[in-house]
């Protein structure tokens, strides 16, 4: 009887060894309830991420090791979305009750100066660019798609210095759902907008809208949309070659259901669409990394921290990673935002797990 038993309790401990996460994580680091919303590296080789926790925005720099360094959290409720780093200073942008929040912290984590610049549309997603006017930074802002509907929609454009001074405004306004989830500063000062679009009562629409400086639309690509099923671009980078990758979701029936797959996407500057892939079942691509991989793109899939390894030239799967083995994409806590490679090709991965703002870096070994 006794060896009956030790042979039950041996099983179990061999099921639950193949049902854990994979564990082989360099590191991992979990703050207070939030998400990470944002991720860069810095040239020592640490990294920033910005995002929300406990409901306010929230901006961390982290060593090599994954350990703090420093601290932000602002006062107001809202999220940081995007953050210029400099050895001297970090700019931290993001939303808060519909405005868009600025602010600059030394590389001790101490407030220099905070700003609002309110519009007349609704700001939740920024995205920070470098202008070719020293000193100066453009901030592209919009409303994501996953925020209300009632929402005022639209785009605004906000260039200011690192003194927190606003030297010019531009805002867009739309009546219908116009949300933004990524973008790309052309080097004319014109920008390509990852767009999700819906008129009256027809189904939201991906789109990759290229505007001029002063944000009006110069072309619009609608990524092989149905009408009958919704779609959003919740991503977009530019190659290498100089064209742009989006990413995002759409939904697709599969077995009588209709199921929401993530969905990647290479278009020309003029709007061709070269291929369109999708990945994962039950998921969403959130981030893209496109440039210096060797014609590889990384997509990041937001359930279960999921990563596709695609060819750029046709779309066709190089890779597959999964950050944990035992998750399921359908019923998940573990949300993925934002990704890097860092300095030794390995993956950082920003996000939430179990509702708490999340940092995990991977190993990533050649197969």
């Amino acid at each position: 009887m006794g060896r009956i038993i030790l042979t039950v309790a041996a099983i179990l401990i061999a099921v639950a060894a193949c049902n854990r996460d994979d564990e082989d994580f360099l590191w991992e680091y979990f703050a207070g309830q939030g998400t990470a919303w944002f991720l860069t590296a810095t040239p020592d080789s640490g990294y920033i991420s910005a995002g929300d926790v406990g409901g306010k925005p929230y901006l961390m720099r982290s060593s090599r090791t994954g350990s703090k360094v420093y601290s932000y959290s602002a006062e107001d409720q809202g999220a940081y979305k995007s953050v210029m780093f400099d050895t001297a200073y970090c700019i931290a942008a993001g939303g808060s009750d519909g405005e868009l929040i600025l602010a600059r912290v030394d590389n001790q984590g101490q407030l220099i100066w905070e700003k609002r610049v309110s519009s007349e549309i609704y700001v939740t997603e920024v995205f920070l660019f470098a202008s070719e006017v020293g000193g100066e930074i453009v901030a592209l802002c919009g409303s994501g798609p996953d925020d209300s509907t009632g929402l005022a929609s639209g785009l605004m454009k906000v260039v200011f210095d690192t003194s927190g001074a606003v030297l010019t405004e531009v805002t867009r306004t739309e009546s219908d759902f116009f949300r933004i989830s990524g973008a790309v500063m052309n080097a004319d000062g014109g920008f390509m907008v990852a767009v999700t679009k819906a008129t009256g009562t027809a189904r939201p629409k991906a789109l990759a809208v290229k505007v001029d400086q002063s944000l009006a639309t110069i072309r619009e690509r609608e990524l092989a949309n149905n009408p009958l099923y919704g779609a959003a671009s919740l991503s977009l980078t530019d190659s290498d070659a100089g064209d742009y990758f989006v990413g995002g979701r759409t939904e697709l029936q599969f077995e009588g259901q209709l199921l929401m797959n993530s969905f990647a996407a290479l278009i020309t500057p003029t709007g061709t669409v070269i291929w369109k892939k999708y990945p994962e079942n039950s998921n969403e691509a959130t981030a893209l990394i496109g440039k210096g991989n060797n014609g590889l793109i990384y997509v990041l899939n937001r359930n279960c921290f999921i990563v596709n390894i695609l060819n750029e030239t046709d779309g066709s799967e190089y890779r597959h990673i999964r950050f944990f083995d035992a998750c399921d994409s359908y019923d998940t806590g573990r949300k993925a935002e934002s990704f890097i490679i860092n300095y030794a090709g390995n993956l950082l991965i920003a996000g939430s797990n179990s509702g708490k703002y999340y940092l995990a870096l991977k190993p990533v070994i050649d197969e």
